[in-house]
């Protein structure tokens, strides 16, 4: 019988992968490990910049630290300080993932003593260290919050529609479904599941499978809560791809490699240790097809970035020979939002005579079909008419008989009045 704290392993997710379990082959420790890179979260290597590029590295090496500790029974919170400490640094990252810490100390001092009670013992003889260490955790949570709510009272949420349980169901939904597509997270999971099942009449009358049965379900339903419903939350109404399924992939390396554990515990006949190795290749096989479209789309956004700069250049060297020239930036797509900032963000350090750009006053909320969409919206709207830090007041544009530097995101094809014009955008 495999020790009851290679069991509690998986409930890391992919900090398990990277622990000593000894209850899977080296093949299916892969096959739950691929599955973290499988899927368009993988953007966040070919792109420069977002905070997950730094968050994902370090989520794994503090879940690497903690499931090595936790393998040797070292469940203190002065043993498990250094891995604890690199995820309560992510928060200080990106919101998304302020909850990854809370979750980790619920499923180690919360989860693992319902479903392992020799895993985590003698909580009560905790030091004062101990204690003082997860004051200071909590404090460094609280602190992120804090930021986090402050951050929202003052300049809003681009993206979230208002947070409510529909609507948090809904970001979990998409969730689900875009990692189902990309990784087949489900079919360990069913085999596995199907594997703590009797298989005949006896073992039908043994209380047994009944309460590995349970505790299967517990551990799984308590990995998806950890994970996901945080996650819905923060970006609650939200279709989420890209770079912000992660750190909710997760799951998906949290069910794989329960899936697979309870495969390696129980399907110990030949034929069942073949169906674990299809299983197996099955998930490292549609990572390896997902990597590929990583590797095409590295390649395109590599061209797409090279373009990009090209046309920075020529904004560049038209606004030198034309200083007199004002800039106005025409988009017709509410997602132009951030290449509109960088951009402005960018001659203002560039040019040599930084001045603000204006931002062309359009009906963005046509077709804004959602709460989050018309924020979008409304934000473009208020800084063509407003100004802001970026952008100058559309009333104050004096670029009069087409005497002007048009910068072209999204749409006008046509009726573009400036004189001279660079397109980031065919369409």
């Amino acid at each position: 019988m495999v020790h009851e704290s290679i069991a509690a392993g998986p409930g890391f997710g992919i900090g398990t992968l990277l622990g000593p379990t000894r209850s899977f082959a080296s093949f299916s420790r892969w096959s739950c490990h691929a599955a973290f890179f499988s899927g368009p979260q993988n953007e966040i290597w070919t792109r420069l910049g977002p905070q997950e590029a730094y968050g994902a590295p370090l989520l794994l090496a503090g879940l690497a630290w903690i499931t090595v500790q936790l393998g040797r029974h070292n469940w203190q919170p002065t043993r498990l300080f250094p891995g604890l400490a690199v995820l309560l640094l992510l928060g200080f990252l990106k919101e998304s993932f302020v909850p990854v810490l809370p979750g980790v100390l619920a499923f180690i001092y919360i989860v693992m003593p319902l479903v392992f009670p020799s895993m985590v013992s003698g909580r009560s003889r905790l030091r004062l260290l101990d204690v003082l260490i997860l004051l200071l955790l909590v404090a460094g949570v609280g602190t992120q919050v804090w930021l986090t709510v402050r951050a929202l009272s003052t300049y809003g949420h681009q993206y979230a529609a208002d947070i409510s349980l529909g609507s948090c169901l809904y970001a979990i939904k998409s969730m689900l479904e875009r990692y189902a597509k990309d990784t087949l997270w489900f079919v360990p999971v069913v085999a596995g599941l199907a594997g703590l099942l009797p298989r005949n009449s006896q073992e039908w009358k043994e209380p047994s499978w009944r309460r590995d049965l349970v505790k299967a379900t517990v551990l799984l339903a308590a990995g998806g809560f950890l994970i996901l419903v945080p996650q819905g939350f923060v970006y609650s109404g939200s279709s989420l791809a890209g770079r912000y399924l992660t750190p909710g992939n997760l799951f998906v390396v949290f069910a794989a490699a329960l899936g697979l554990y309870w495969c390696s515990n129980t399907f110990v006949e030949r034929g069942h240790a073949k169906l674990r190795g299809i299983v197996a290749g099955m998930l490292i096989a549609i990572t390896f097809f997902r990597l590929f479209g990583t590797y095409r789309e590295a390649n395109a956004a590599a061209l797409s970035t090279h373009k990009f700069q090209e046309k920075l250049a020529a904004i560049v060297a038209l606004k030198t020979q034309h200083p007199e020239l004002p800039l106005l930036f025409y988009s017709t797509n509410i997602f132009d939002r951030e290449p509109l900032t960088s951009v402005a963000i960018f001659l203002t350090v560039r040019l040599p005579n930084p001045e603000q750009p204006f931002l062309n006053t359009f009906n963005w909320e046509t077709g804004a079909d959602s709460p989050w969409k018309r924020r979008l919206a409304g934000y473009l709207r208020e800084e063509s008419l407003e100004g802001d830090e970026y952008f100058a007041k559309i009333s104050d544009f004096r670029g009069s008989n087409g005497q002007c530097i048009a910068v072209i995101f999204s749409g006008f094809t046509e009726n573009v009045q400036c004189v001279y014009s660079v397109r980031f955008s065919e369409s």
